[in-house]
């Protein structure tokens, strides 16, 4: 049998169990909860803003601004980036 000491009562119980077998604490509860967040995508690429189609077209027009510069400025970013991984190689 492999036990384990649980967490909340300090009792040797069974692991091959979800549970504790004396106070009902969830043994694998952080291994449960970070296979959670493991399994959820990930937020990859340049947080660009949103123009919805309901936006009026001064907020549109707005936007369209703020996006130009955005492009501009990850542009830049992007090139120094790769400058910098060139030179280092």
């Amino acid at each position: 049998m492999n036990t384990i000491k649980c967490r909340n009562c300090h009792q040797w119980t069974d692991n091959d169990k979800p549970q504790c077998l004396y106070c009902g604490y969830e043994h694998h509860h952080e291994i449960n909860r970070e296979r959670e967040i493991l399994k959820k995508p990930l937020r990859t690429g340049f947080p660009f803003i949103k123009i919805g189609k309901s936006d009026g077209w001064p907020i549109k027009a707005g936007k369209y601004i703020i996006f130009f510069f955005q492009l501009i400025v990850y542009g830049i970013v992007s090139i120094i980036m790769y400058i910098a991984s060139s030179v280092v190689h």
